[in-house]
């Protein structure tokens, strides 16, 4: 029942995302992309709307958010698969460390990528696990500009899809590249539900997040 949900933007009662809160959204579009990423895209800018919706989709366990979130950065970045012309031959994701997923029972990076991977009907396949369990949560900014420590735990196709809930610093997205380029790939791109720093391009109007989840 919609009535156990609330809003994690406004707190209401009897919505996923209200509409009043989805309206004010900040999109953020094209972004930066990091060292090693040929393009990179995120849904929304970071701000302190999108800061408590992002929380409530990784530590209140509201994977239907991360859901939406993927649903919504495809329809509104018009992704089919393909970049300059360049098909995706894969989506992958860059893994959560294990205190993080052993403290929310699940790896938000994962489902962001299997919904993106099934709008797309593209195979999702794991590519690198964490060298060491830490986190980038509290690290400071010069240790974020490095990332984690990543390995490839498989050949990796020629052009690799990446989705992440948050870039901030851009340096996980850098060591996974840094990865899977030593496993044989030649293009990454990335998806992120939400970019810090990231100005927004224009004011759009979501897709309702009501539905089913």
């Amino acid at each position: 029942m919609l009535f156990g949900f609330r809003c994690p933007v406004c707190r209401c009662v009897g919505h996923r995302l209200c509409h009043r809160c989805l309206d004010r959204l900040p999109h953020a579009g094209q972004i930066r992309p990091p060292e090693g990423i040929a393009s990179a895209r995120a849904l929304l800018a970071y701000d302190a709307d999108v800061q408590r919706l992002i929380l409530a989709a990784k530590n209140g366990n509201r994977r239907d958010l991360l859901r939406w979130a993927a649903d919504a950065l495809i329809e509104r970045e018009k992704i089919d698969g393909s970049d300059n012309g360049a098909r995706f031959d894969v989506v992958s994701w860059i893994p959560a460390s294990s205190a993080g997923r052993q403290k929310r029972g699940f790896d938000q990076g994962r489902v962001l990528a299997r919904q993106v991977a099934r709008r797309l009907d593209l195979p999702v396949q794991q590519l690198v696990a964490r060298q060491r369990g830490e986190g980038q949560l509290g690290r400071k900014r010069v240790e974020r500009l490095v990332g984690p420590t990543l390995r490839c735990i498989r050949s990796s196709p020629a052009t690799v899809l990446v989705v992440d809930d948050v870039v901030t610093t851009g340096g996980s997205a850098t060591a996974f590249a840094a990865a899977v380029r030593g496993a044989g790939a030649h293009q990454i791109h990335l998806l992120s539900a939400a970019a810090v720093g990231s100005l927004p391009a224009d004011t759009v109007q979501f897709r309702d997040c009501r539905g089913g989840g």
